[in-house]
C-alpha cells in the first residue's frame, strides 16, 4: 500500500528547499517573521471563491488593507505550487481586483512578496494559514511548471492536505468562480441511480390529500411518491452578515395522479441531491415538512399537465436537519404508482413569428453559432453577476435560426459542451420580442428559471427523443453537407440582440431606464452617461462584464483597420513590460526585465498594423485612404489610469533622454526621432497633425508618443486640448468571431468560455502559435474617435464593417448617405468603398450625436468599446420633447434632446 501511494506523488521539480514549506514552518514557529521572508515564485493551481465572514475578517484587520475592503462580499483562497510542495493560502482582500479582472487566475505565475499570519478560531481543521498580502502576476520564465492534468497526489506544505472547506469563514462550501447559479466542488455529489429493489409503501398519501389534511396530521407526514416534472436553477441566498453554512435553495415541480405541487430543497440537501433530481425521475419522500407556499415566484408552464390541479397553498420542504428528510430515487416500473409522464411543447422555427410574448415552449436545433459568455451585474448584489450567451440553432423548417439567450441553468457540465454542430434541446423557453415604433419585431427565446439544456452526449434515455420534432431534426441533419455547415459556423465575437431602433425618438421610448449607470437624465427620459465619468466606468468593469452606456459626442476621426487582430493594444499580464518613469520623472531602478527586446518586438509588430496593403479587397486597396501612414506605430497601453496631456508637454526633454538610453538599433533610433518630432508638433498650438494617442503605466507615461494617421479627421479639432484618451487598453480582436472546425472544437470551447478555477482544465488553453484557431472573415473594421462635448476627452470605439451572425441586413430604405445609414442600423460599411466612406463622413463634421456604446472586458484591463448606434441631435432651446426629423440632418428621425 505504501508503495502504491508513493508512486502517485508528484516528484519535486527542483532540489532546492521548498519556499512554501519554509513559509509554513515559519507560520507555526515564528509567525512574527513571516513579513521578512524572501519573495517566492509560484504558480496558481486553484482560485476558489466564497462568501466572506465579516466577523472573522474584522478580527484579523484584513478589511483595512484596501479602500474597498469593508465592502468585499466575497473572498478568495489560492492553492499555490512552488515546484516541490503546494499550500492553500488566503488572498488579501485588497487584491481581490486581480481576480475580478481575471489578471490572477489558475495557471498564473505569481511573485509573492509578502506573507502574513491568518487564523480561524471557529474551525479546528483550519487553525493557522498563510495570507498573501502582496503579490504580482508576471510572465517570468524561471517559474515552476504546472502539475499534470490528472489529479495526482502531491506533497503539501505542512505535511497534510488542507481542509476542502474555506479557510477564512465558517461556510462549508465554495461558490462557482464566475456565477453563483452553478455548483462547484466535490461536495456536490454525482447523479444517483434509481433503486431497482421492489418497494412497498404503506400509508402513502396523495398530494391533493396532503394539501387538505396537512394541518390535522402529525409532524411525521405519510410518505409521498411523486415524479419530478421541472427543476429550477440553484439560488444562492447567502449574505456576509448571515450565518448559514450552505445558503442554497432549489425548487422542484412534482406531480402524482391527483395534483401538482412544489418541493423546496434547502441548504446542504441541495449539494447531496440536486444533480440527481432530474426531470422525469421518481421520488419516494418521507420526513418532509409542509409550510405555506411562497407565492411571489415564477412557475413553469405545465403544458398538458394543466389538467391536474396545482397545490397553491403548500410547499413541501426537504432539509438535512429539523427533521432530516429521507429521499429515495426509485424505479417507477416496480410499483403501480400511476404517475403522469413528462410533457413537452416543441415548436418549429417557422411558427415562432406567430407566437405571443412570454409564450413558453421547448425548442431543438442544430447549433451554428455560440456566442461568448457575458456577465451583467445583479441589482441587489453588485459583486454578483448573471451570465448568459447568445446561441443560434436551426431546425430546417426555416432559413432563419432560433436566436436563444441562454442564462445559467445550473448545468455547468452541459454548458461546457455547448459548441457548433451539436444538437441542442432547450426546455421551458419564453418568447421575447423587441418593440420598435409600435410594432413587435425580432423574435427570440430566453431561458426561464426552470429551463434545462441538453446537448449531444446528454440525450441518452431522455423522453423527448421520441418526439416527432426530434425525429424530423435527425432526418434533416443527415441531409446537410458537412463542409458547408462548417463554413457557416461561428464561435464568440461581438454580438448584440435584439437590434436597436434606427431613430433616437424610438430609442428614447423603448430604452429609457434600461441602462445600468445613471449619471444624467434628460427631460425626455433618456439615461445618459457623462464622458467625465466614463473612465471610471471602464475601470470598474469585471472579467467578461458587458455594459451598455449612452454618451453625447461628435466624430473627430475615423481609422480603417484591414486586420483588427493585428491592431491590438491588449496587454496579456498585469506587470508592465516596457520602460517607464518613476514619480520623480527620472529613470527608476524598477524597469522591467528584457525591456529593450520588448520594445523592439513591439516596434516590429506595430509596423505591420493598419497597413493599406492589408485591405480586405482589391477594390478597397485601390481606394486606400490618402495620407494613411504605412507602418504607423500603435502604442501598447496599460492600466486604466488617466493622464493629462498638459503635464506631458513639460516632460518631453526627459522622455527624449530616456529614448536615447534605450536605443539599440538604427531602426529604433529613427522611430524615436519621429516620436520626438511628433511631440514637438503636439506642443505647437497651430499643429495640424492627427490627434495624439498617449498611454500610461502604473509608474507613469510610456516612452513613446505615438500618432496614427486616421482615414478621415475633423481638422478643426486636432488642436483641442485633450485631457483624457479612452480606453487606455483597447481590445479590438475580441470583437471578431472564430471560425469553427471539428479539430479545434475543444480549443474553441475553452477559449470562448469562462476561465476555469482549476489548473486541470487548462490543457486546451495552453495551445499557442499556429495551433490557435483563426478569426473568421471579415477581420476589418472602423475605429471612430469620438469627442466629448467639452472636447477634453476622446474615446475610441470600434464600428465593425460587417456584423457576423446577423440575420438582419442593412436597410435600403434609410438615408442616402451610406455612413449615416450604417450608424443608424448598426452595420453596412462593408458594402461601400473607402472613398465613399471619407466623402460621407465629411458631412458629419461637428454633428452632435447620441452614441450607444457596448462595453465589454475580455480580461485584465483590456476593454472592448463598440459603437452600436449613433443618433443625431437637433438642439432646440424651446423644445422639451421629440420633434419631427430635421430636413438638414443626414440621419433619419433626428430628434432634440434638451
Amino acid at each position: 500500500m505504501a508503495g502504491s501511494e508513493a508512486s502517485d506523488v508528484i516528484e519535486p521539480q527542483t532540489s532546492d528547499p521548498s519556499p512554501l514549506v519554509l513559509a509554513t514552518e515559519t507560520l507555526w514557529r515564528e509567525p512574527a517573521h513571516l513579513p521578512t521572508l524572501e519573495p517566492m515564485k509560484a504558480v496558481v493551481l486553484l482560485v476558489e471563491r466564497y462568501l466572506s465572514d465579516l466577523d472573522l475578517l474584522d478580527d484579523e484587520g484584513l478589511l483595512h488593507d484596501g479602500r474597498r475592503g469593508r465592502n468585499a462580499a466575497y473572498v478568495y483562497d489560492l492553492t499555490l505550487w512552488d515546484g516541490s510542495a503546494a499550500a492553500k493560502c488566503f488572498l488579501g482582500v485588497s487584491m481581490n481586483t486581480l481576480v475580478h479582472k481575471n489578471r490572477l487566475h489558475a495557471g498564473s505565475r505569481l511573485l509573492v512578496r509578502r506573507f502574513a499570519l491568518g487564523s480561524n478560531d471557529k474551525r479546528i481543521d483550519v487553525g493557522r494559514f498563510l495570507v498573501l498580502r502582496d503579490v504580482r502576476v508576471t510572465l517570468g520564465e524561471d517559474y515552476p511548471r504546472l502539475p499534470g492534468k490528472s489529479r495526482e497526489r502531491f506533497p503539501w506544505a505542512g505535511g497534510r492536505e488542507p481542509s476542502p472547506e474555506p479557510l477564512f469563514s465558517h461556510r462549508q462550501c465554495y461558490l462557482s468562480l464566475w456565477c453563483a447559479e452553478d455548483h462547484y466542488g466535490d461536495r456536490w455529489q454525482d447523479v444517483t441511480s434509481a433503486e431497482v429493489v421492489p418497494l412497498k409503501v404503506p400509508r402513502r398519501i396523495l398530494l391533493a390529500q396532503l394539501e387538505v389534511q396537512h394541518r390535522g396530521l402529525a409532524r411525521n407526514f405519510p410518505p409521498l411518491v411523486v415524479r419530478v416534472i421541472n427543476r429550477s436553477r440553484l439560488r444562492h441566498y447567502g449574505r456576509p452578515e448571515k450565518q448559514n453554512s450552505w445558503p442554497f435553495q432549489v425548487y422542484l415541480e412534482v406531480a402524482d395522479s391527483s395534483a401538482r405541487a412544489s418541493v423546496v430543497l434547502w441548504n446542504s440537501f441541495c449539494a447531496e441531491w440536486f444533480r440527481s433530481f432530474e426531470p422525469g425521475c421518481t421520488l419516494l419522500l418521507s420526513e418532509y415538512t409542509v409550510k405555506p407556499s411562497y407565492l411571489c415566484r415564477t412557475r413553469p408552464a405545465p403544458y398538458a399537465l394543466r389538467v391536474l390541479p396545482l397545490c397553491m397553498d403548500i410547499d413541501i420542504g426537504l432539509d438535512a436537519h429539523n427533521p432530516s428528510s429521507i429521499v429515495r430515487i426509485i424505479d417507477p416500473s416496480l410499483g403501480n404508482w400511476n404517475l403522469p409522464s413528462l410533457q413537452y411543447n416543441f415548436i418549429r422555427r417557422a411558427s415562432l413569428t406567430a407566437l405571443q410574448v412570454d409564450y413558453t415552449c421547448d425548442v431543438a436545433g442544430l447549433v451554428t453559432f455560440v456566442g461568448r459568455p457575458e456577465r451583467i451585474r445583479k441589482k441587489d448584489d453588485p459583486e454578483e453577476f448573471w451570465v448568459y450567451r447568445w446561441v443560434w440553432a436551426k431546425d430546417g423548417s426555416s432559413n432563419e435560426p432560433f436566436i436563444l439567450q441562454i442564462f445559467s441553468t445550473s448545468q455547468p457540465d452541459v454548458h461546457a459542451c455547448l459548441k457548433p454542430m451539436t444538437i441542442l434541446v432547450c426546455t421551458q423557453m419564453r418568447v421575447s420580442r423587441s418593440h420598435h415604433g409600435g410594432s413587435f419585431i425580432a423574435p427570440y427565446l430566453t431561458t426561464s428559471n426552470e429551463s434545462q439544456l441538453f446537448v449531444s452526449g446528454f440525450h441518452r434515455d431522455k423522453v423527448y427523443r421520441h418526439e416527432q420534432v426530434m425525429k424530423e431534426l435527425t432526418t434533416w441533419t443527415s441531409t446537410l453537407d458537412e463542409e458547408d455547415l462548417i463554413a457557416e459556423c461561428r464561435v464568440g465575437g461581438y454580438y448584440t440582440y435584439p437590434p436597436l431602433p434606427p431613430t433616437l425618438s424610438q430609442f428614447q421610448i423603448t430604452h429609457s431606464g434600461f441602462l445600468a449607470l445613471v449619471t444624467s437624465v434628460t427631460k425626455a427620459g433618456l439615461v445618459l452617461t457623462s464622458t467625465k465619468v466614463l473612465g471610471d466606468v471602464l475601470a470598474s468593469l469585471h472579467y467578461r462584464e458587458q455594459r451598455r452606456v449612452v454618451v453625447q459626442a461628435t466624430i473627430a476621426a475615423i481609422l480603417y483597420c484591414s486586420n483588427l487582430e493585428e491592431h491590438q493594444d491588449m496587454e496579456p499580464v498585469s506587470e508592465v513590460v516596457c520602460a517607464s518613469f518613476n514619480s520623480s520623472d527620472q529613470p527608476g531602478p524598477s524597469v522591467c526585465r528584457d525591456t529593450s527586446n520588448q520594445v523592439e518586438e513591439r516596434s516590429q509588430t506595430d509596423n505591420r498594423r493598419c497597413h493599406p496593403a492589408h485591405g480586405k479587397s482589391q477594390q478597397r486597396n485601390e481606394n486606400a485612404f490618402p495620407g494613411a501612414a504605412k507602418g504607423s506605430p500603435s502604442s501598447r497601453r496599460h492600466p486604466l489610469h488617466l493622464y493629462n496631456l498638459r503635464q506631458r508637454k513639460q516632460k518631453e526633454s526627459c522622455r527624449g533622454t530616456r529614448l536615447n538610453k534605450t536605443s539599440t538599433s538604427h531602426t529604433r533610433s529613427s522611430s524615436h526621432k519621429a516620436n520626438d518630432a511628433a511631440s514637438s508638433r503636439l506642443s505647437s498650438p497651430s499643429s495640424s497633425v492627427p490627434l495624439p494617442f498617449v498611454t500610461v503605466t502604473d509608474h507613469g507615461p510610456l516612452v513613446e508618443v505615438v500618432t496614427r494617421q486616421p482615414s478621415w479627421r475633423d481638422m478643426s479639432l486636432t488642436t483641442a486640448q485633450v485631457d483624457i484618451r479612452l480606453p487606455i487598453k483597447a481590445s479590438w480582436a475580441s470583437a471578431l468571431p472564430f471560425g469553427f472546425s471539428p479539430q479545434n472544437a475543444d480549443v474553441l470551447t475553452s477559449l470562448n468560455g469562462l476561465h476555469p478555477s482549476s489548473w486541470e482544465r487548462l490543457a486546451a488553453n495552453s495551445m499557442q502559435g499556429p495551433s490557435l484557431p483563426r478569426r473568421a472573415e471579415p477581420t476589418d473594421g472602423y475605429i471612430f474617435s469620438l469627442f466629448g462635448l467639452s472636447q477634453k476627452i476622446v474615446l475610441e470605439a470600434l464600428f465593425p464593417s460587417c456584423v457576423c451572425c446577423d440575420v438582419h441586413s442593412t436597410r435600403s430604405d434609410g438615408p442616402p448617405n451610406p455612413v449615416t445609414r450604417a450608424l443608424a442600423y448598426g452595420s453596412g460599411l462593408c458594402s461601400i468603398t473607402n472613398s465613399e466612406v471619407i466623402q460621407s463622413t465629411a458631412q458629419l463634421k461637428g454633428c452632435h450625436l447620441v452614441c450607444v456604446l457596448e462595453l465589454y472586458c475580455p480580461g485584465a484591463d483590456n476593454v472592448e468599446v463598440v459603437l452600436n448606434r449613433a443618433y443625431p441631435v437637433t438642439e432646440k432651446s424651446n423644445s422639451d420633447s421629440a420633434t419631427e426629423p430635421s430636413t438638414s440632418s443626414p440621419f433619419p428621425g433626428s430628434t432634440s434632446v434638451v
